[in-house]
């Protein structure tokens, strides 16, 4: 099977490098300059940036530059652990208002527009005052704060993803609200999601050392990126260094997540458009073989010995007119669809491809006259009247699409 083209780009070669650095980072920053970044010295307290110090020491001597790396791990772990909070909050609060009724939708959006009108920082500030000044209350703040919009955006995505006419099918056929939006929601909004958990996950790396840097963050005997800015920030003019250095991690870290959202937005084989391209992609690639309506063809002789799923002969449709006589649209036609095969009914505008279909699928009632020598489904012989469990079979294996199948078809 044919696959979408995927380009490398220059967007997506600089996240995946990034990304695979601050892994790095975070796994072995504490191992190899865990010491260091503990070791005090007096005799070497508050030294320039030098060979041995590439960003100097701080008041009792340790070395700045592993700290910064060492805080690596913990500035990742909680701005990701925020962003978690953030993610899950939003993804379930938006598509349990998707399905609510009425009014209880309106009473939870109404709370959501309500959140959103607060200034977000605000927010943060608020609910850390609430859990106290700490990184795990700093994680929650942010965490929280970030529920609101994030809900509104999945809640947009789920309501117009579930107006689409594959979701109604599902519905007609029993799948409930919850199979529903795992099966059929969420899958179609994940691609919209991901790209907004990544530059989340930036807004918030940033947040989280805006709090740190009040004192409201991390607290001593640790330290993260921006609790460090704030220590060297106090001594900026004598060595620059030491505010530029843990600066720079946050820049660098923040800009690793921007171009990793932007690269899953530009990533092929995501979202409606993609998704289109794939199958098109699959169908001019697939080993299925051009079948044409053949006219006359020699009918199977058994039922039970068909090798094909669907099989129509000698179709005529017939319509009558208002002067008692009748119009034959469709007019001795014969179908026969093998098992694991991809038919496609061509024809202009007014050829009888959807009469034809229909027939086929047995939607055709009155005022139309449907005459065929064969009318089967599988093992069902369908020219005759069929007992209610087998109708009742037909409603789950037997479905027409029309021309416009991207409305009618889970993407």
């Amino acid at each position: 099977m044919a696959t979408p083209e995927r380009r490398f780009t220059p967007t997506a070669l600089g996240a995946a490098i990034g990304t695979l650095l601050l892994v790095a980072g975070a796994v072995i920053g504490p191992i190899v300059w865990g010491d260091a970044a503990a070791a005090d010295s007096v005799s070497e307290r508050l030294q320039s940036a030098s060979a041995a110090h590439p960003f100097g020491t701080d008041e009792l001597g340790r070395d700045i530059f592993a700290r910064v790396m060492t805080a690596t791990r913990l500035s990742l772990l909680l701005a990701l652990g925020a962003t978690a909070i953030s993610m899950v909050g939003g993804i379930v609060f938006g598509l349990v208002g998707a399905v609510l009724p009425r009014y209880p939708r309106m009473g939870l959006m109404g709370l959501l527009d309500i959140l959103l009108a607060f200034p977000w920082l605000l927010l943060v500030l608020f609910i850390t005052v609430i859990w106290g000044a700490s990184a795990v209350g700093a994680m929650l703040a942010i965490g929280l704060a970030g529920i609101p919009s994030l809900a509104r955006l999945v809640y947009n995505l789920a309501s117009s993803i579930s107006g689409r006419d594959f979701v109604r099918a599902a519905r007609v056929v029993g799948v409930g609200p919850a199979g529903n939006l795992w099966r059929h929601v969420l899958p179609n909004i994940a691609n919209p999601l991901l790209v907004n958990a990544a530059a989340a996950a930036s807004v918030t790396l940033l947040s989280f050392a805006g709090l740190s840097f009040l004192g409201l963050g991390v607290q001593a005997p640790e330290y993260d990126w921006g609790r460090m800015l704030q220590e060297g920030n106090l001594r900026i003019y004598i060595n620059p260094l030491a505010a530029l250095g843990p600066g720079i991690a946050i820049v660098l870290a923040g800009l690793v997540f921007t171009m990793l959202s932007e690269a899953a937005a530009k990533t092929p084989g995501s979202g409606l458009r993609a998704v289109t391209d794939h199958a098109v992609a699959a169908v001019a690639g697939s080993s299925s073989r051009r079948r044409s309506i053949s006219r006359k063809a020699a009918p199977v002789a058994v039922v039970s010995e068909r090798s094909s799923i669907a099989e129509i002969t000698g179709l005529n449709v017939e319509f009558p007119t208002p002067e008692g006589s009748t119009v034959k649209c469709v007019r001795d036609v014969d179908l026969s669809i093998a098992r694991g095969e991809v038919v496609g009914i061509v024809g202009e505008s007014g050829s009888g491809k959807s009469l034809t279909a229909m027939a086929l699928a047995g939607l055709l009632e009155p005022p139309a006259v449907v005459t065929s020598t064969t009318h089967v489904f599988d093992d069902l012989d369908l020219s005759g009247t069929l007992a209610a469990t087998d109708r009742a079979r037909l409603g789950v294996e037997l479905g027409m699409v029309f021309q416009d199948p991207l409305t009618s078809l889970n993407p």
